[in-house]
């Protein structure tokens, strides 16, 4: 997350952080598009060194019933391109002040092991 995300992140109480982290999930599931109940929250942490909060996702494999049948590493790869856009190219993330204006988009979206870290 970005210095403001994450001093706004570590300013909530632990109702608000869990609230904070299933906004920021439906709201990364609705930019990529893929079904939400794939994004699944692992955990957060802080990174004291560097001061940053990084939350964790996990990308499950596609259902049947499920509208976007791309693997978990296709999924990977859109919402990182979506992370890859030039500032000035206003995307889905950027939109009514969501909690994914705290994306660190320097950072991006990396894989660490099965997990995703924003």
């Amino acid at each position: 997350m970005t210095d403001d995300g994450t001093n706004h992140f570590k300013n909530l109480n632990d109702n608000d952080k869990k609230d904070f982290i299933e906004q920021l999930r439906i709201q990364i599931a609705k930019s990529i598009p893929v079904d939400e109940s794939r994004l699944t929250y692992s955990k957060y942490f802080y990174k004291y060194k560097i001061d940053l909060v990084y939350i964790t996702f996990k990308i499950d494999s596609p259902k049947e019933n499920y509208f976007n049948q791309k693997s978990a590493k296709d999924v990977f790869v859109d919402f990182d391109k979506l992370l890859a856009v030039d500032d000035s190219v206003k995307t889905s993330l950027d939109i009514n002040n969501s909690n994914t204006n705290y994306i660190d988009k320097k950072y991006g979206f990396e894989k660490a092991s099965k997990y995703y870290l924003v």
